[in-house]
Parts: structure tokens; C-alpha cells; sequence
């Protein structure tokens, strides 16, 4: 979590890079004077002996759709299917058989992750989200949910058709 730092206007993180190689960090913040959200990014390189290969997330043929962090199970449903570029969908994320709490937000990133789109649920659904996505490919959609007075962090991954 990104705390205010002593500098007007600064904001801190702590990171520990898993491996050596590539990487990228966005920033989603509201300035005053426009109230409008926004988002920047920053690539940067961790130097080591060996760059690590980029995680692929691989969906369990049993349990598309799901998965499973600290001890609670993650289900990300949609309707309609498949998911189609230019089309809008909705999105449901349930954890542990239930809606999701409210705070849950999903992430999505595009394939070459330069770009994503953060959601938020609302007040009555908080796990509930509809959008459409203009390309076809795959996507990663990370959904964030506090829980256990702290965040989880749930992948998935999509594919959306042409």
C-alpha cells in the first residue's frame, strides 16, 4: 500500500523484486484539482545474474476461473460468453462461495501489460462488473479484495475472442 511521504504531494511504496528483469509499476490517483482519476507507470530493471521468465498464468481445466490464495477460493464468473472484443460483459467474483466484500476491485491488463483498466464494484454488488474490452487476446484480470484486514490478490486469466 502506497502511504503519503514527508514531501507535499509524494507517495511511498515498498517493492521487493522476486527476480532480476523488467519491470512495471502504475500509479492510479485522483489530483484535487481536476478530481478526475488517472493513471502513470514506470518501467524499471532489477540487475541480477539470471532475468526470470514472466509468470503465465495456466487455468485449471477443472476449475476454470478459480483460484485459490491464503486459504480461500476465488471464482471470477461472466456472462455472456464467450467474451468478445467491443462487447459488453458483466463479471462476478465470489470468494469462498459468497459475494465478494465491499473494497473488491478488479484489475485488468492487456497483453503486453501497457495498459489496464481498474474497476470497482458498487455499494450493492461490490463484487459485480460490467465492461467491455476493445481488443482480442489474452488478458490478465487480478481481482483485489480485502479480507482479513488486508488485500488478496486473485489471477485469472482471460481470453477474450475477436
Amino acid at each position: 500500500a502506497a502511504v503519503p511521504e514527508e514531501k507535499a504531494g509524494g507517495w511511498g511504496f515498498a517493492f521487493t523484486p522476486a527476480a532480476a528483469g523488467r519491470y512495471r509499476i502504475f500509479a492510479d490517483f485522483t489530483p484535487r484539482a481536476t478530481g478526475k482519476e488517472l493513471y502513470a507507470s514506470a518501467d524499471f530493471m532489477v540487475a541480477g545474474a539470471a532475468e526470470a521468465k514472466a509468470a503465465t498464468l495456466q487455468p485449471s481445466a477443472a476449475k476454470p476461473w478459480s483460484a485459490d490464495v491464503s486459504g480461500h477460493e476465488f471464482h471470477l464468473s461472466a456472462e455472456p460468453l464467450p467474451i468478445a472484443a467491443r462487447q459488453p460483459f458483466t463479471a462476478d467474483l465470489s470468494v469462498d462461495g459468497k459475494p465478494a466484500p465491499a473494497g473488491t476491485g478488479l484489475v485488468l491488463f492487456d497483453p503486453a501489460a501497457t495498459g489496464l483498466v481498474n474497476l470497482r464494484g458498487s455499494a450493492d454488488r461490490p463484487g459485480h462488473f460490467a465492461l467491455t474490452i476493445p481488443d482480442s487476446g489474452p488478458y490478465v484480470a487480478w481481482a483485489v479484495v480485502p479480507l482479513e484486514g488486508r488485500d488478496l490478490y486473485a489471477p485469472f486469466a482471460l481470453t477474450v475472442a475477436p
